[in-house]
């Protein structure tokens, strides 16, 4: 019995991670620490070769879970970014800049309340650099990318994957932010929402490449430089925030559209500082 409720909770726990990992600024590998299994599944990663058979049964149920938070997160999401653009970006927003005071605040801790060092700080300036670049990426292709059925969409979807499964890997970094910054969260959303085998394919073949070539880099990377890799993450956290905001200017129309944009952002606040709450009660239990 109790394996079997154990199993029913690691379905759970990655259904609630393919939730939240498809939300902008809720990063799935951060409610995979909140549920106690990050290092986990990290491990199992790094070391497929040693846990596959060992693990199998957790880590079929994660992926299988993270695959129907996915699925069901998908169409809703792609319907309100359709309908209602400001809103939606605005509660990203307002998750991304809840997420950013628990970030702040792990990357303190963790430094000791020391002064940052010239390399934490590059490591910081890189990541907002970064995200800034999407703003023009945006610019020069317009808000949304299209992908056709052709060798260019194959290869796009097969760099979205490995953006998505790279993001999923490191905790505080949310995958949707990049698409949207990059202009493919709609062919991303479109693509599993329609269930489009060719491009899913190709985007399968990302996440699968991405995960086995970078969990690697991002285990040794948190163990043997983990403020510097924070400071990154923190860094690539708050660029987002501009990028989007900058998406929000330039799909403004209404005085309706801003009244109902900073609505959404409380909520999207409000939303992320319960989900960081909710994290700091469950690790305090562990």
């Amino acid at each position: 019995m109790a394996s079997v409720l154990k199993s029913v909770r690691d379905l759970v726990v990655g259904t609630v991670i393919g939730i939240t990992s498809m939300l902008p600024g809720i990063s799935g590998a951060t409610m995979a620490v909140a549920f106690g299994i990050y290092e986990r599944l990290i491990r199992d990663l790094a070391e497929l070769r040693t846990y596959l058979v060992k693990d199998i049964r957790f880590i079929l149920l994660i992926v299988i879970g993270i695959g129907i938070g996915t699925v069901l997160c998908a169409k809703i999401l792609d319907d309100a970014l359709d309908a209602y653009p400001v809103p939606a970006l605005m509660f990203f927003i307002g998750l991304i800049v809840g997420q950013l005071i628990p970030l702040y605040r792990d990357v303190r801790e963790e430094n000791g309340g020391s002064e940052y060092s010239r390399k934490d700080m590059i490591s910081f300036v890189a990541g907002v650099a970064i995200m800034c670049l999407m703003i023009v990426v945006s610019t020069v292709q317009g808000s949304d990318v299209t992908v056709s059925h052709d060798a260019l969409g194959l290869i796009l979807m097969v760099l979205v994957g490995m953006a998505v499964a790279v993001s999923a890997l490191l905790p505080g970094l949310s995958h949707s932010t990049l698409l949207l910054a990059c202009g493919l969260m709609t062919a991303f959303l479109d693509a599993i929402s329609d269930v489009d085998i060719y491009l899913l394919a190709p985007l399968a073949l990302g996440v699968i490449v991405a995960v086995l070539v970078f969990s690697k880099v991002i285990h040794r990377a948190l163990t043997e430089h983990h403020l510097t890799t924070l400071m990154f993450i923190l860094g690539l956290t708050t660029g987002s925030v501009l990028v989007i905001a900058y998406n929000v200017a330039c799909s403004v129309e209404s005085v309706l559209d801003v009244a109902g944009g900073i609505v959404a952002a409380v909520i999207g606040f409000a939303a992320s500082m319960a989900c960081a709450r909710f994290d700091d009660s469950v690790t305090g239990e562990e």
